[in-house]
């Protein structure tokens, strides 16, 4: 999260850096909004469908949709974890890829995604 802070383009800090500082195969910013560089654009609807009212982040050990969240890297992924980015405007989360279970764990991991959202939320709204 400290590779935040100076960064210009927390988009692409997320894309670029992330992936190696938390030992994953893929995260990206995913959003319904226009495309922009660094982010997944995703079809309008895909984020209250996967995070339900009342859900903001969750462990899929065997999510069925990986080229459309993790792209080029979904050959990679065989586990992943989404977290709601409390933003205005379109809905976006946070998507992080693992190659295998160890990469995410199952239980517990609610809090610490909620807090990689709201940091990057807070870097984007900056």
């Amino acid at each position: 999260m400290l590779a935040l802070i100076p960064s210009a383009d927390p988009a692409e800090t997320v894309s670029q850096e992330w992936p190696a500082l938390l030992g994953l195969e893929h995260c990206a910013l995913a959003d319904e909004g226009m495309p922009a560089a660094h982010r997944l654009s995703l079809p309008a609807g895909t984020v209250a469908r996967l995070l339900p009212a009342g859900r903001d982040a969750l462990v899929r050990p065997a999510p069925t949709d990986l080229p459309l969240l993790h792209a080029e890297a979904a050959g990679l992924v065989r586990c992943d974890a989404l977290a709601r980015l409390p933003l205005p405007g379109a809905p976006c989360m946070l998507v992080l890829g693992a190659r295998g279970a160890t990469g995410l764990p199952a239980r517990g991991a609610g809090p610490d995604l909620l807090f990689l959202a709201r940091a990057l939320a807070a870097a984007l709204l900056r």
